[in-house]
């Protein structure tokens, strides 16, 4: 990495593209474990009842 391109400050963009790059997935599989609680939980209510 030279000094001109930190200057410029591209590398940190980059940086922050990449740590997003590897973020979305792993948000994104949250959300899908989070749904899937939502409606097993709802399913056992209904079960319950």
């Amino acid at each position: 990495m030279g000094g001109t391109q930190l200057a410029s400050g591209e590398p940190e963009k980059e940086q922050k593209t990449a740590v997003l790059a590897s973020v979305k997935p792993q948000i994104k599989l949250m959300a899908r474990q989070a749904l899937a609680l939502k409606v097993s939980t709802r399913k056992a209510s209904y079960t319950a009842v």
